[in-house]
């Protein structure tokens, strides 16, 4: 496992340092920051795994892992272009891992921008969700 672990960090690093350096003049002025927030509503500290693709553009990645302690949730902020993308979350250290995987439509509009995932006990281990905010605008 300590292998996993290490492949993830180095990708983590490896994608983020990447992408930062290229082309990041000509695609600053484009972005908007999008926020992920995963609640660890567990008794114990867990390992997020959390990566962003382009379904459009192979290259395209950003990844973070979340220890996350009982009871709190952790909150990534991430600058990307609107567009369409594929968000992977995944629990590290149990078996089975949950592991799930859903497309996210990032717009100019606020609703958009932001993703709400929680960690709960699970008869069978852990389960993953996401929560589905109500981004109507009509009272």
């Amino acid at each position: 496992m300590d292998a996993l672990i290490t492949r993830r960090h180095l990708l983590a690093v490896g994608v983020g340092g990447i992408a930062s350096l290229a082309g990041c003049q000509s695609v600053l002025a484009s972005e908007v920051s999008a926020v992920v927030h995963v609640l660890n509503a567990t008794e114990q500290s867990q390992d997020a795994y959390l990566e962003l693709t382009r379904p459009d553009d192979e290259s395209f990645q950003k990844a973070r892992i979340l220890p996350i302690e009982s009871g709190v949730a952790e909150r990534v902020e991430l600058s990307v272009s609107p567009g369409s993308y594929e968000m992977m979350v995944n629990i590290d250290d149990v078996d089975p891992r949950p592991e799930k995987t859903v497309k996210w439509k990032i717009t100019e509009d606020e609703c958009s921008k932001v993703k709400y995932w929680t960690i709960t006990p699970a008869e069978t281990g852990l389960n993953l969700q996401l929560v589905e905010q109500n981004c109507d605008s009509s009272d």
